[in-house]
C-alpha cells in the first residue's frame, strides 16, 4: 500500500563521496553544519536542490527547493515559506481518487487486524488493540500508543506496521471532548488501566508501559492537550505524533497562551529528550487557525521556518514544506480537501515503525 522510494543511484552516489575519506564531514562540522545536511549535498551532487532521505519517514525522499538557512543542524528555511500564515489558493487543489492512484483515502480496504487481536472494550477509558503476542518483555515493558480520534479509521492504517505496540482508541465524549482526560491523574489513570488489560490479557504478574506515545488525528488534539497541560506523571510521555490534527484560535493573544503544552514538548523533541512528529494539510478554516497556521506559529516559536520542498507520500500526498530539529519534525502537505485530511493517516505505519525504531533501536 505504501510507495517506497529507491534511492539506490543516491545512496551508491553518497557512498563513492564518503570513500573519499572524513576530511569533508570534518570541514562540514568545522562550519557548524550538520550530518544532515552534509549528506543531503552529497546525494544530490549539488546544492541548489539537495534530495535526502526523510529522517523520520525513512521509506521518503525530500527534494528541499526552498533556500535552507545555513549552518543550521537539520532542516529549516532562511525565511518563511509565504509572506501569510494561511495556507495560498494554488496549495488547495484536492486530487482525485484517480489521481490518487485508485485510492479513496477515507474508505480504504479493510486489511483485517494482523498481529493484533480484535477490539477489546475494557471498561473506563475506550478500546484496546493488542497484539496476538504478549507485547512484554522477560520484564514486563511494553509500548503503547493512545490514539485521539479515528478509531477506526487509524486501526486500518496502524495494522499495517507490523508493529506490536499496544494501541488505546481513547473514547471521545461529546462535541470531540475528552473528559476522561480532564483532571491532575488523568494521564496516571489512563495508563493504569491499560497496565492492569494487559496483565489480565496476557495473564502476566506484572506489566508496565516503558514507551508511551500520545498520538492524534483531526480534533483529537484536544484530549492530548488537556493531557500535556493538567496532568501528573506526563514526563512518562516519550513521544507526540498529531496527524493533520493541530488547530488553535486566531485570537490576538500570544502563541505561548494557545499553543504553549504543544510549544514546551516541542522544544524538548528539539533537545532530544523526546519525540515529536507534526504533519499538516493545506485545508482552509473559518473562525479558527488551520493545521499550516498552527504548525507555522509552533515552528516560529521555536526560533524557526520550514523550507519549501516537494515529496510524495501514501495516498497522493505532495509536501510543500519541511521542518526538523532535533527529535522535533513537522511535514506540510498539499490539498485543501476532505480526500487529503484522511490521506494523512496514511501516514500512521511509517510513523508507528519510526517509533518503533526509536524505542528499540
Amino acid at each position: 500500500m505504501l510507495y517506497a522510494f529507491l534511492l539506490g543511484l543516491a545512496v551508491a552516489g553518497l557512498c563513492s563521496l564518503l570513500m573519499r575519506g572524513d576530511a569533508q564531514v570534518s570541514q562540514a562540522a568545522a562550519q557548524g553544519r550538520s550530518r544532515l545536511d552534509l549528506e543531503a549535498t552529497l546525494v544530490s551532487g549539488e546544492k541548489g536542490a539537495p534530495t535526502i532521505t526523510d529522517p523520520v519517514l525513512t521509506q521518503r525522499s525530500i527534494r528541499i527547493t526552498g533556500t535552507r538557512r545555513p549552518g543550521f543542524a537539520g532542516l529549516a528555511g532562511q525565511g518563511p515559506p509565504t509572506s501569510s500564515l494561511r495556507p495560498l489558493e494554488p496549495e488547495l487543489r484536492e486530487l482525485s481518487v484517480e489521481e490518487r492512484g485508485g485510492i479513496n483515502t477515507c474508505e480504504r480496504p479493510d486489511p483485517g487486524y494482523g498481529i493484533f487481536r480484535e477490539w477489546v472494550y475494557p471498561r473506563g477509558y475506550g478500546r484496546l488493540l493488542l497484539p496476538r503476542k504478549a507485547p512484554a518483555d522477560g520484564e514486563g515493558s511494553f509500548d503503547l500508543i493512545a490514539q485521539f480520534h479515528g478509531a477506526d479509521l487509524a486501526r486500518l492504517e496502524y495494522v499495517r506496521a507490523d508493529v506490536p505496540a499496544v494501541m488505546l482508541a481513547v473514547r471521545a465524549g461529546t462535541g470531540n471532548s475528552y473528559p476522561t482526560m480532564s483532571g491532575r491523574r488523568a494521564f496516571e489513570n489512563m495508563v493504569e488501566s491499560v497496565e492492569r488489560s494487559v496483565r489480565t490479557a496476557y495473564g502476566l504478574d506484572q506489566a508496565h508501559a516503558a514507551h508511551i506515545a500520545l498520538a492524534s488525528w483531526s480534533g483529537g488534539f484536544s484530549g492530548t492537550r488537556l493531557l500535556l497541560q493538567q496532568s501528573e506523571g506526563i514526563e512518562r510521555v516519550d513521544a507526540v505524533v498529531l496527524l493533520d490534527s493541530l488547530h488553535t484560535s486566531r485570537e490576538n493573544v500570544p502563541v505561548q497562551m494557545r499553543l504553549g503544552p504543544f510549544i514546551e514538548f516541542a522544544k524538548r523533541a528539539v533537545a532530544g529528550e523526546v519525540f515529536m512528529f507534526m504533519s499538516y494539510s493545506s485545508i482552509p478554516t473559518d473562525g479558527f487557525a488551520s493545521t499550516t497556521e498552527a504548525a507555522r506559529m509552533l515552528i516560529a516559536e521555536l526560533g524557526g521556518h520550514p523550507v519549501v520542498a516537494e515529496g510524495d507520500g501514501p495516498g497522493g500526498l505532495r509536501l510543500k514544506e519541511v521542518y526538523s530539529e532535533g527529535n522535533f519534525h513537522a511535514r506540510g502537505y498539499l490539498g485543501g480537501g476532505k480526500l487529503d485530511h484522511c490521506a494523512h493517516l496514511l501516514l500512521y505505519p511509517e510513523v508507528a515503525q519510526a517509533l518503533y525504531r526509536r524505542w528499540h533501536p
